[in-house]
């Protein structure tokens, strides 16, 4: 066999590895999409007027599915009046991602959170010690500049423990 046959060879094997990690990543996207779709839906169920987050855990493989959004703890009067005054309903609020923890059941170790809005530092740390291991989030907007801090510090301890923050570009 001549070098250039070689390289030939080499080249077709390199095409077929790439086209087969094109497919997985096309696919994958396709998921982030349709489960950010359910996390947006989700979201709409919280009775909260500024904010409404939702949040969705997925096992690897799909099947097995959480979700969570922002609200009062059950049973805790949720009246339009406390949802409108920021100092009476800050701290009675689950977030999204610690009420969509508090639903599971089981290891989520190497499972995705798909969230509305990027996790606070808080729902971060909660994320992490329950072993997710990518978070995915629309691209931010300036909308919610008074938790820059907090989304800094969540940013920071994910990739002192090799957590994925991705940002999908645009959700359909």
């Amino acid at each position: 066999m001549s070098m250039a046959d070689a390289v030939g060879i080499w080249n077709d094997e390199l095409e077929d590895q790439y086209l087969a990690a094109e497919y997985v990543i096309m696919r994958r996207e396709k998921w982030d999409h349709r489960y950010m779709e359910i996390a947006h839906t989700v979201a709409k169920w919280s009775k909260d007027p500024s904010t409404q987050v939702g949040a969705i855990l997925v096992a690897p493989g799909g099947r097995q599915i959480f979700w969570g959004y922002n609200g009062f703890p059950a049973g805790v009067l949720d009246a339009p009046d406390l949802l409108a005054d920021r100092e009476q309903k800050y701290p009675r609020v689950i977030h999204a991602e610690a009420n969509a923890l508090l639903m599971s059941n089981t290891d989520l170790s190497d499972w995705v959170c798909y969230c509305t809005l990027m996790p606070c530092s808080n729902c971060t740390a909660m994320l992490i010690q329950k072993g997710i291991t990518r978070v995915v989030v629309p691209k931010l907007t300036g909308k919610h500049d008074h938790w820059q801090e907090s989304f800094r510090v969540a940013r920071h301890m994910a990739d002192q423990v090799g957590m994925k923050i991705e940002e999908l570009t645009h959700v359909i």
